[in-house]
């Protein structure tokens, strides 16, 4: 098998789909590596909070060489409004 590309993904601890699925969705040779965000409740609060996580658990995901590194909580990516990507 040819390593094509190492996506990792960073999910609230609630999420139990991506892990599954995304492999099922992709050509051989991708590998996924997933990192938990401490996010227990989907509540504005939480989801508003989830951004302080994402430096940490990025720097942990990056020691593993990956291509890209996403962030897989639909709810909170949109939480704070349009244009929250670019915070």
């Amino acid at each position: 098998m040819i390593q094509r590309r190492r996506i990792s993904i960073l999910v609230p601890l609630s999420n139990v789909t991506m892990e599954y699925e995304m492999p099922l969705m992709t050509p051989s040779g991708v590998s996924f590596h997933f990192s938990r965000i401490p996010v227990t409740e989907t509540t504005e609060g939480q989801l508003s909070n989830i951004i302080n996580y994402i430096p940490e658990k990025s720097k942990l995901l990056a020691h593993t060489k990956v291509d890209v590194i996403c962030f897989g909580c639909t709810s909170g990516s949109f939480v704070e409004g349009r244009n929250y990507d670019k915070k």
